[in-house]
């Protein structure tokens, strides 16, 4: 039914506006989920109109606000405004910021320093005002953890957290962006580079 909806909605409107509602519907579901009104989202099934054209996305200010903001009220996923944050303020992958050990911040320096990252390579990253701001604030709450993202509960407690995704797709959602995925965040790192003049 959704999928008829879609096609004949999209002979009188964009198929970007089409887009637009599913994701609304999309969003009902979801809710209706957590609130136990609903076993499935049957919009799971409904492919989206969106173009597929290879781009570089990356997030505005203003977009970054709003995930911000919205990431801050996702309860499940505690971390995710925080990862968010040194995400777009360090370019780290997320594996390497996932991985993040206390004992790689060289406080002094004001520098991260990844001993490996996808390549083998080390890898050193100035931290920004932002990043050095919020790594601080993370360590002042650690309870003598090795990883900077830990689980606090469960059956792994103090080990290295491995996922965002569901927190951070809500998010994402929660905030109407099309089309961004987590490792948009290390374009926009650079993005925001380069349009500063690096």
């Amino acid at each position: 039914m959704i999928d008829a909806v879609k096609l004949k909605r999209a002979e009188k409107v964009q198929n970007s506006s089409v887009d637009r509602s599913l994701q609304v519907l999309r969003r009902l579901f979801n809710w209706a989920i957590e609130q136990g009104l609903a076993a499935d989202s049957p919009v799971r099934r409904v492919k989206f109109f969106r173009a597929d054209v290879k781009r570089l996305r990356y997030l505005t200010e203003d977009e970054y606000k709003l995930l911000h903001a919205e990431a801050a009220r996702v309860t499940r996923s505690p971390f995710l405004r925080d990862a968010i944050e040194l995400a777009v303020h360090t370019g780290l992958r997320r594996g390497n910021l996932l991985g993040l050990q206390s004992s790689w911040i060289d406080w002094d320096n004001r520098v991260t320093r990844v001993p490996r990252t996808k390549n083998g390579r080390p890898h050193a990253v100035p931290l920004s005002a932002t990043a050095y701001a919020t790594l601080k604030r993370l360590w002042d709450a650690k309870q003598d953890e090795v990883y900077v993202f830990v689980y606090r509960k469960g059956e792994q407690p103090a080990t290295a957290l491995q996922d965002l995704k569901r927190g951070f797709h809500t998010a994402v959602e929660n905030a109407f962006l099309e089309s961004l995925r987590f490792h948009d965040l290390r374009h926009t790192f650079a993005s925001w580079l380069v349009m500063r003049g690096a």
